[in-house]
């Protein structure tokens, strides 16, 4: 898989004090996440609604986006992540995701935030902040990954949609708390 591919190369490259930022922050490398947008949602209705987009997907020529991983980026130093191409694959996704955000917003569903960046989570620092504060960390450093920067990772084809839950307890390996899914 695509984002464990990238751990385990960041791991292989990083000196001893950068290892301990990435690999304490490593995402669930079998679960990389692309998030849509963040919405504040009854979860019911959010989860019937996603149902009936899905209901339109099956009858649909509807083929899951897949698309190329091909960059590492960070936000403000505390999240590594890789990026799409700007191809095919990215744009079938982008579409997608348009077409669910229509859906819920047909549905009477609003999204809170109405930008998209679609990327997959390699690691970041919130997962174990404080432990990483006392040991003198405050940001990834980008040296830990530059030369990987622009390095072709391979194609991950979407699986699913996931209506995930900021609010309820994560699962042991970190993961968002899952409140419904979809799977292609």
């Amino acid at each position: 898989m695509v984002c464990a591919e990238c751990q385990i190369w960041l791991l292989m490259t990083t000196g001893k004090k950068g290892k301990q930022e990435i690999q304490d922050g490593m995402m669930a490398g079998d679960s990389p996440q692309t998030t849509f947008w963040p919405y504040k949602l009854p979860r019911k209705r959010a989860a019937e609604s996603l149902n009936r987009f899905h209901d339109k997907l099956k009858v649909s020529d509807f083929a899951p986006p897949s698309f190329t991983v091909s960059t590492l980026g960070n936000f403000n130093h505390k999240v590594v992540f890789a990026s799409f191409a700007d191809d095919q694959g990215l744009k079938d996704l982008n579409t997608l995701a348009r077409d669910v955000k229509k859906s819920l917003e047909d549905d009477g569903l609003f999204t809170t935030d109405d930008k998209f960046n679609p990327h997959i989570t390699i690691c970041k620092m919130s997962r174990d902040m404080p432990r990483l504060r006392r040991l003198g960390i405050k940001r990834i450093e980008p040296s830990h990954y530059e030369e990987k920067k622009y390095t072709y990772f391979g194609k991950q084809t979407a699986g699913g949609i996931q209506l995930c839950s900021m609010v309820e307890p994560r699962s042991e390996s970190g993961y968002y708390h899952i409140e419904h899914e979809i799977k292609f």
